[in-house]
């Protein structure tokens, strides 16, 4: 034992914090682990969704009609802009996730008409500039595309955190669950 961890006031040693190696896990436990496991599996496939591709500024842009189909959603740290591009079949839902002090400032909300500068030939769904009607200039690419990044790397960052868990938890699974179960079943015949 090299050090000791203070727990609620209590100095606890390190070691007894650590499950041991020869501990062998009992059925409930497994199946316990086993479905934290596969919901942080499902967890990190919808956040592995939420990275955004950012792809790049096309030659051609033009301007696009849209509004608001929903009013902005607001948090403590971002709001979500939703926006209906186009009119008509073509037209689509996208969503711009900003941080909410500067979108505050916007009065944007539900209905209100804009324009939206997109790629030309429309293959890529990625709105570049936001304008309003008369044409000024709301949102900037440059804070979409800091928005996007940031996102991605508070994705990234939680996905690197749970896939570490999860490994944590695969190697619990099968050390103390069924190596352990296994050697002492071997051992139990052996005497």
């Amino acid at each position: 034992m090299w050090f000791s961890i203070d727990v609620l006031g209590v100095r606890v040693p390190a070691k007894n914090l650590y499950i041991p190696p020869e501990y062998i896990a009992g059925v409930g436990e497994v199946v316990f682990l086993l479905f934290l496991f596969v919901g942080l599996v499902v967890a990190s496939i919808f956040m592995y969704g939420e990275i955004q591709e950012i792809p790049p500024l096309p030659e051609r842009l033009v301007m696009e009609k849209a509004y608001l189909y929903r009013d902005v959603s607001q948090s403590r740290a971002t709001s979500s802009l939703y926006l209906r591009v186009g009119l008509g079949e073509d037209a689509y839902n996208y969503i711009i996730e900003a941080s909410a002090s500067d979108i505050q400032h916007l009065n944007l909300r539900k209905g209100k008409k804009l324009w939206v500068a997109v790629d030309s030939d429309r293959t890529k769904r990625f709105v570049w500039w936001v304008y309003d009607v008369d044409t000024n200039l709301l949102i900037s690419r440059k804070d979409i595309l800091l928005w996007i990044r940031l996102n991605n790397i508070g994705c990234y960052f939680v996905l690197i955190g749970w896939s570490v868990i999860l490994f944590y938890l695969l190697l619990i699974i099968v050390r103390n669950g069924i190596w352990n179960r296994v050697v002492a079943k071997r051992r139990a015949y052996e005497n």
